[in-house]
């Protein structure tokens, strides 16, 4: 049985439609070169370790371009709150993000959800997907297959499964995806972890 779900926030919650190009050249100037966006988060963790006044200045930029999106380009999915207001009184919920914990508060105060979520883990915490997961499962104190995570992409499924919990993946507009429970709105979150609940007393 499902007890706790671990929510992703961009792109789940909220899309914050990040300007890419903005973020690396903010970057380029502490990394002295252009980093690929998806060796951006590599990158700062190899800093963390080898030079940290750099790594501070790299998790600097990132939190004002964050910040920059939340004011500018921000969308909040109209089902959010509502969704979110109903599970917690079934369900323990937990926050996972790549965003920093400045940004991610500021986001969950504007949703007015902050006091929904028993934990909220950010970059701060790990870089990684899988540990940010794990670390939510370890704070619950539940069996991983107790726990449901919601993200947005393929890597989020792909980090639940390997940590033992379910998953689904949000996509709006609905895109089927092969091997994976797909979802376009979270208002269908209650009825997937009926399906996914039903198939586990069959077994």
């Amino acid at each position: 049985m499902i007890k706790g779900i671990v929510f992703d926030l961009d792109g789940v919650l909220v899309g914050l439609n990040l300007d890419m190009d903005v973020l690396q050249e903010r970057l380029k100037e502490v990394f002295e070169a252009r980093i690929e966006a998806q060796k951006i988060f590599g990158t700062c963790e190899k800093l963390a370790l080898e030079d940290y006044e750099r790594y501070r200045r790299a998790m600097d930029a990132l939190d004002k371009v964050e910040l920059e999106a939340i004011d500018k380009s921000m969308v909040i999915f109209p089902e959010s709150r509502k969704v979110l207001e109903s599970l917690k009184e079934k369900y323990d919920l937990v926050l996972v993000t790549l965003q920093g914990r400045i940004p991610a508060y500021k986001v969950l105060d504007i949703l007015g959800v902050k006091d929904f979520f028993k934990a909220i883990f950010t970059r701060e915490d790990s870089f990684s997907r899988q540990e940010q997961i794990k670390l939510a499962v370890d704070f619950l104190n539940f069996q991983c297959n107790e726990v449901l995570v919601i993200g947005d992409r393929r890597n989020d499924v792909y980090c639940a499964e390997k940590v033992g919990c379910s998953a689904l993946i949000i996509k709006r507009p609905y895109k089927e995806i092969k091997g994976m429970r797909v979802i376009s709105s979270l208002e269908e979150i209650p009825g997937q972890i009926e399906n996914i609940n039903k198939e586990r007393r069959v077994r």
